[in-house]
């Protein structure tokens, strides 16, 4: 099942009590998976010959948005937190992808793809009530609520090359928050919502930084020198998944780390696993 994995005392002990919820082609195709790092016990959640990812927790962890191609497109979908009640919520003839849950559970943000454009949006969680944030002719996608669901950050090319944008959640006072010529996306805010973790290659390779907020201080959080990418902060602030390869031939592997970037571990999977998320 586990390729070089660490024993579990190699995990850092403030993350030992959680669960990430993963997506991994370890049974063929992509399937959502969950993981208890005090036993280590994985969980298959979704069963399909389609494309099933991108795990995205409710505020009260009782239920996880996700994407999948089941129906022709992708779509939003919800289920209970242990694969029940798999339920479709968009059925637009656009690809929709990239849920991401208000801290209030009343609303999920997603991305929606059509022939033209790529645009940010929201809905609720029974399917109803889809409003448009974002209007802009490049790609707008990663939505990301801050923790006081009063913000949403998200990645843009409307500027010319990727870079990580805040707006207020009616997608209102839009501002930039990085500003050069690498690639800024895959962000994720802390516990607190001070700081806001992302991938970017400004060093050369792919790597996790922190900034703060407002978008002043980024600090450097990983040094593989390879690939690190798409930060996941669990909901006490005390830990970071994300996922790392040494080598482009290798399959990717989730990793923990606590919040200063210390104490990494490796959770080694036997074939590409992504996208890993903290239950609240």
């Amino acid at each position: 099942m586990f390729l070089s994995l660490p024993s579990q005392s190699g995990i850092p002990a403030e993350c030992k009590d959680k669960t990430i919820a993963f997506s991994s082609t370890r049974d063929g195709n992509p399937e959502i998976y969950t993981m208890k790092l005090d036993d280590l016990e994985v969980r298959r959640l979704t069963n399909n010959t389609v494309y099933d990812g991108e795990p995205a927790w409710s505020p009260d962890g009782t239920k996880i948005a996700f994407t999948s191609t089941r129906d022709t497109d992708s779509d939003i979908y919800v289920m209970n937190a242990d694969g029940s009640e798999q339920t479709q919520l968009t059925r637009a003839a656009a690809n929709d992808s990239a849920a991401n849950w208000s801290p209030d559970g009343t609303r999920i943000a997603f991305v929606s793809v059509d022939a033209e454009n790529s645009d940010i949006y929201v809905i609720n969680p029974d399917g109803s009530g889809i409003t448009q944030l974002t209007i802009s002719p490049a790609f707008d996608g990663g939505p990301a609520w801050s923790p006081d669901g009063a913000q949403i950050a998200f990645s843009s090319e409307r500027d010319g090359n990727p870079e990580i944008y805040v707006m207020k959640a009616n997608g209102s006072k839009l501002t930039r928050l990085t500003t050069n010529d690498a690639f800024d996306a895959s962000h994720a805010w802390t516990a607190s919502g001070d700081k806001i973790l992302f991938d970017t290659n400004r060093d050369g390779s792919l790597e996790i930084y922190t900034m703060n907020s407002d978008g002043s201080q980024p600090t450097r959080l990983t040094f593989h020198e390879t690939f690190s990418s798409s930060p996941s902060v669990s909901d006490d602030g005390k830990c970071i998944a994300f996922v790392h390869r040494d080598d482009p031939a290798e399959d990717m592997s989730i990793y923990i780390m606590t919040n200063d970037g210390l104490h990494e571990t490796r959770l080694a999977f036997d074939e590409d696993s992504a996208l890993p998320v903290w239950q609240p």
